[in-house]
């Protein structure tokens, strides 16, 4: 069963089996896969957004680019039995 935990105003945590989710409004920002590395955007929106990735890991090195993101996504959501829903494109 999911779990959904509001951090800050526009900022939640979802928790599905072994996967955590960010999302800042209604994007995924970030994920962790249980014994796997987090994979956090680099922060393409506005100052808001980057304090809720600043949240989630304040290492700018690690982030990656939005496409590296979206292809990082599709190996989670295609390489679990867990549900995942697509990210649709953020404008």
């Amino acid at each position: 069963m999911p779990t959904i935990q509001l951090l800050r105003p526009n900022f939640t945590r979802v928790d599905v089996g072994p996967i955590t989710f960010w999302f800042s409004y209604r994007t995924c920002i970030a994920f962790h896969v249980d014994g796997a590395a987090l994979v956090i955007r680099q922060n393409d929106w506005r100052q808001t957004t980057g304090k809720h990735l600043n949240a989630v890991d304040p290492d700018h090195s690690i982030r990656v680019s939005g496409e590296e993101f979206q292809a990082r996504f599709a190996e989670v959501r295609f390489g679990t039995s867990i549900e995942v829903p697509a990210i649709p494109n953020a404008a």
